[in-house]
């Protein structure tokens, strides 16, 4: 099929774009709402043009600015479109190091958070207004202790 113009749809709307083939489908559902003049059309085999017809009664002004809403709905839809891909939610590959012990332990041994309770970490963080530990010669690691309640100072 040619991309000229027939008897069916005498006038053709270069878009100067290929409409990708996911979107053929959502373009063609906003050709409907471009003017109260078209009465049909239909894509070109290559995806880069319509053919259309209008309504009795309309001349070439109007065939003019049916062509320029087709072509302009056409690049703004083809210009914003991104193509579907896949979408990995969870991944079952192995990664490059496996650690399936619990870790605290091990940051707890580096100093890095301390217990604070139950079910409670603290991460090496101090408020402005706790003691922090002491750095005497004192052979014993002294623990950050909290203030009093109303003790705070901002």
């Amino acid at each position: 099929m040619s991309t000229s113009c027939t008897a069916e749809y005498p006038h053709l709307a270069s878009f100067g774009v290929v409409v990708p083939e996911d979107l053929v489908g959502d373009v063609l559902a906003k050709f409907h709402y471009v003017s109260e003049s078209l009465d049909g059309f239909r894509m070109v085999p290559s995806r880069d043009a319509v053919q259309f017809r209008l309504k009795n009664g309309f001349g070439e002004d109007e065939r003019s600015k049916v062509s320029d809403r087709l072509r302009e709905v056409a690049t703004k839809l083809c210009r914003s479109h991104r193509s579907w891909g896949d979408k990995v939610l969870v991944s079952r590959r192995r990664t490059d190091f496996e650690f399936l012990e619990d870790p605290h332990p091990a940051l707890e041994a580096g100093a890095t958070c301390s217990a604070t309770g139950m079910a409670g970490m603290a991460w090496g963080l101090f408020w402005s207004g706790w003691s922090r530990p002491s750095t005497g010669s004192s052979s014993r690691r002294s623990v950050a202790t909290p203030p009093r309640l109303g003790s705070f100072r901002a």
